[in-house]
C-alpha cells in the first residue's frame, strides 16, 4: 500500500493517466483523502482555464486579421478626428459577422428617420452599425439597441485623431500584445471560475448517484470517498469537453447531445470504479478466509506433529524403563545365583 501511494504522488499528469486508463487505481486515489482530490480538481480546472484562454486569444487574433483584410479589401480611406468618422465611400459597407450578425459602415446617415429605417430593415437580426459619430450595437446582449459615442470610447484611449493606416499598424503591431495579455488574464480568471463551478456541481450530482449505487451494491463506503471517486471519474469528460470546444471553434461542428455524453461517460467510470472496488474487497475477503483456513490447517498439522512427537518420546521412555527393569531383574538373578553358590547349605537352614 505504501509503495502504491508513492507511485500516485508522482504528479498531476500521472493521476490524469490513472483516471482514464487505470480504474483499479481509483480506490487508492480516493483513499488519499479529500484534500488531494480537491487539489487535483483545482489543477485540472486551472489547466482547462489556461487552454480556454489561449483558444480565445487565438480567436481574437484571427478576427483581428479578418478585420485587417476587411479594411484593406472593402473599406476605402477613412479618418477619425474629434469624434467624427469620415469614409471615402458613398455606398454603405456591409459585411457578415459571426459575432455581431452584420457589420454596417455608413457615415451618410444624417437624420433619425434614416437611422430608424436601417434598424427596421434589420428586424430581429443582430448588427453593428458604424455611423459618423457613434456606433450602435443591436441584439447582441438584449433586444434593445445600445449607442456608444466615438468621443466617449476613444477618449479613454487618448485617441483624438486616427486614420486607416494607424488602425492597421496598431492591430498588426507589437503594442496590441499588451492588450492580448490583459485580455488573457481576465479571461483566465473568468474561465477558471466558469470551469470549476460546473465541475463541482457535476461532482455533487455524480457523488449522490454513486453513493446510491454503493447502497444498492451493499458496499460500505463513506460519502467523502464516493465524492473523491466522482472527481477522478470526470477527468475524461472534461478533456473531451475541451477537445469538443477546440473542434467547434476551428470547424464549427456542434453536437446536440454532448452534455448527455459528458455526464454518461463520467457515470460509467464512477460505477465501474465502485464495482471494481467491491470486486477487490470480495477478493480480499476470500483471500483472508483462505489464509485463515490455511493457518488453521497448518496449526492442526503442527499440533498433530507435536502429539506424534510426544507419543514417540513417551514410547521411547517406556522402552527405556522396560530395558532398565530387565537389567535389574537380570542383576537380581545373578546376585541370587552367586549367593546360592557361596552358601550351599543356606537352603537347609
Amino acid at each position: 500500500m505504501e509503495e502504491n501511494t508513492k507511485v500516485l504522488k508522482k504528479g498531476f499528469f500521472k493521476k490524469v493517466w490513472y483516471s482514464i486508463f487505470k480504474l483499479e487505481k481509483y480506490g487508492e486515489m480516493a483513499a488519499e483523502g479529500f484534500g488531494r482530490a480537491m487539489n487535483y480538481l483545482l489543477k485540472l480546472s486551472f489547466i482547462i482555464a489556461v487552454l480556454t484562454s489561449c483558444l480565445v486569444i487565438f480567436q481574437v487574433t484571427q478576427k483581428m486579421q479578418k478585420a485587417v483584410d476587411f479594411l484593406n479589401d472593402q473599406v476605402g480611406e477613412f479618418s477619425y478626428t474629434d469624434g467624427m468618422l469620415q469614409i471615402d465611400k458613398e455606398q454603405p459597407i456591409k459585411a457578415p459577422s459571426s459575432t455581431f450578425g452584420e457589420v454596417i459602415v455608413d457615415t451618410n446617415v444624417e437624420t433619425e428617420e434614416q437611422l430608424n429605417q436601417y434598424l427596421d430593415s434589420l428586424g430581429n437580426n443582430k448588427a453593428l452599425l458604424l455611423l459618423k459619430d457613434k456606433v450602435i450595437v443591436k441584439g447582441l446582449v438584449s433586444e434593445e439597441t445600445i449607442n456608444y459615442q466615438y468621443s466617449s470610447l476613444l477618449k479613454e484611449l487618448n485617441i483624438n485623431q486616427i486614420d486607416k493606416q494607424d488602425v492597421i499598424n496598431y492591430i498588426t503591431g507589437n503594442e496590441i500584445w499588451t492588450i492580448y495579455i490583459q485580455v488573457f488574464l481576465v479571461i483566465c480568471i473568468y474561465s477558471f471560475l466558469n470551469t470549476l463551478v460546473p465541475i463541482l456541481i457535476n461532482v455533487f450530482g455524480l457523488s449522490i448517484f454513486g453513493w446510491i449505487a454503493t447502497w444498492l451494491a451493499k458496499i460500505k463506503m463513506r460519502y467523502v470517498a464516493v465524492f473523491n471517486l466522482a472527481i477522478y471519474s470526470l477527468t475524461l469528460s472534461v478533456i473531451l469537453q475541451v477537445a469538443y470546444m477546440i473542434v467547434n471553434v476551428l470547424t464549427g461542428i456542434t453536437m446536440t447531445y454532448f452534455q448527455v455524453m459528458y455526464i454518461a461517460v463520467a457515470a460509467i467510470y464512477l460505477i465501474a470504479a465502485i464495482f471494481l472496488i467491491k470486486s477487490e474487497f470480495v477478493k480480499l475477503q476470500l483471500q483472508k478466509i483462505k489464509e485463515h483456513e490455511e493457518n488453521a490447517k497448518e496449526k492442526k498439522e503442527n499440533e498433530s506433529k507435536t502429539d506424534e512427537k510426544k507419543n514417540e518420546t513417551e514410547k521411547e521412555k517406556n522402552n527405556e524403563e522396560k530395558e532398565d527393569n530387565k537389567k535389574d531383574d537380570v542383576n537380581e538373578n545373578d546376585k541370587n545365583e552367586r549367593e546360592t553358590e557361596n552358601n550351599p547349605g543356606g537352603a537347609e537352614v
